[in-house]
């Protein structure tokens, strides 16, 4: 969280923040960066994996129940 938050302070791209050299790289964390934001931003909150373990609505829509 501390790279997103100094990535808007400092208005520049969080793989700079953290020296991302590959240009594929930089995109593809740049981007996992932005829809986390939007996440935030829409007050969201973000699914990880571990989460999907506990949501049963969630298993019964993927298997097609619901």
């Amino acid at each position: 969280m501390t790279t997103l938050s100094m990535s808007r302070t400092y208005k520049c791209r969080p793989s700079e923040i953290i020296n991302l050299q590959e240009e594929y790289d930089a995109y593809c964390f740049d981007a996992a960066c932005a829809l986390f934001y939007q996440y935030l931003d829409d007050k969201k909150t973000p699914m990880f994996d571990e989460d999907r373990v506990a949501n049963t609505t969630l298993k019964r829509l993927e298997a097609g129940l619901l």
